[in-house]
């Protein structure tokens, strides 16, 4: 099982962020934080259903890092797996 970190932020207008650094495109949101990470699962998990139908491959994280900034507030990273 691979694990994925993902950055979660509350944004100015009090939405949830959340992103995968690691997976290029993959993100989603929600209106409160639960919300945002239940969404976020059903985010992972089609963007990874969607590399087994390619050529790809299930990427693995590489860092915890990203290329995510937030000016708005604390960015909490938490990791994603699915089973």
């Amino acid at each position: 099982m691979k694990a994925y970190p993902a950055h979660i932020w509350r944004k100015k207008n009090d939405t949830w962020s959340v992103e995968f650094p690691d997976l290029p495109g993959c993100f989603s949101f929600g209106s409160s934080l639960l919300e945002a990470k239940i969404k976020a699962e059903e985010a992972l998990a089609t963007y990874l259903e969607s590399l087994d139908w390619g050529c790809g491959q299930n990427p693995g994280h590489e860092s915890l890092s990203g290329g995510c900034s937030c000016t708005q507030g604390k960015i909490e990273t938490e990791l994603f797996a699915l089973t």
